[in-house]
């Protein structure tokens, strides 16, 4: 197959204008890695990439040599910017990119354009838990600001937009029977924080030895070993890391609301990456974008 060489004058990857079965040089961000092996017991590695606009794109290295020692390289790319050389071309409606040679990037890079980000305002979140937890506790400046790449599309603010949204859900069982809603929001913001936590340890780890949860919930123990709600606190803390099943209703209600809202915003920021007419599984629910 016959390909052209696009060289343009901005090095920025951008999906928008990107050409199908064209071959690039562009400057992207990447947010994660994972490796593979063909039917051919062949190694490959996969790299989730952001364009200019905080888009996320699949781009996969193929036929890779010495395979383990360079899974090593591949993992120290997360959170760095890089050059990517690859073809470019589309599957299932959304782009993807064949790696040809992937370099770190040291020079000049717009990482906030890269990261992206979700505004809001945590004014009201502030106030409810001043008042909920007590005037002592403080939701951490950093919430406003982190890069997860598992809440919205990784964008720098996302965090506390999952809060927010999760904290006007909960709001709807105000006055209904059996919930104390004071309760309830103590344990929603005790639950954020393990939840903050665990998934900056997912993010370094991929997956987290049982020893570095426990030692989590210890630091959880030790703050509510008092609280006269520490049973509800603890149960919807250990539920939402995923070390029990929830049982007690404010358990359901607040890792239900969590869940949901992780998988509304990673449809939202999918869609934007879909081309007209494409249909794609996300999650295990069909997204068509007309």
């Amino acid at each position: 197959m016959l390909t052209k060489v696009v060289n343009t004058e901005n090095e920025y990857l951008d999906i928008t204008e990107l050409v199908e079965g064209v071959h690039y040089e562009k400057l992207c961000y990447v947010t994660n890695s994972t490796s593979g092996v063909t039917k051919l017991d062949k190694g490959y590695f996969t790299f989730f990439v952001k364009d200019k606009n905080a888009n996320v794109i699949r781009a996969q290295l193929f036929d890779v040599k010495d395979f383990i020692e360079s899974g090593f390289m591949a993992k120290f790319f997360i959170n760095k910017p890089v050059k990517l050389n690859f073809l470019s071309q589309m599957y299932n409606g959304q782009w993807s990119l064949i790696i040809k040679e992937i370099s770190l990037w040291e020079g000049d890079f717009d990482y906030q354009a890269f990261r992206g980000s979700v505004v809001c305002d945590a004014t009201r979140l502030k106030s409810v838990a001043g008042k909920v937890v007590g005037e002592n506790y403080l939701i951490p400046a950093e919430y406003s600001t982190v890069s997860l790449p598992t809440i919205c599309a990784g964008r720098c603010g996302g965090y506390i937009k999952l809060m927010d949204s999760v904290l006007t859900e909960l709001y709807n069982y105000k006055n209904l029977p059996s919930v104390d809603i004071s309760c309830l929001l103590e344990a929603f913001f005790y639950t954020m924080d393990v939840y903050y936590d665990y998934l900056l340890k997912l993010n370094k780890f991929s997956i987290i030895p049982s020893s570095e949860l426990f030692d989590l919930l210890k630091v959880l123990d030790s703050k509510i070993a008092k609280n006269p709600h520490r049973l509800e606190i603890s149960e919807a803390c250990r539920s939402i890391v995923g070390l029990v099943s929830p049982q007690h209703l404010y358990a359901h209600l607040i890792c239900t609301s969590v869940k949901k809202y992780e998988e509304m915003f990673n449809l939202v920021y999918t869609n934007a990456t879909l081309t007209k007419g494409s249909l794609v599984e996300v999650g295990g629910v069909a997204l068509l974008r007309y």
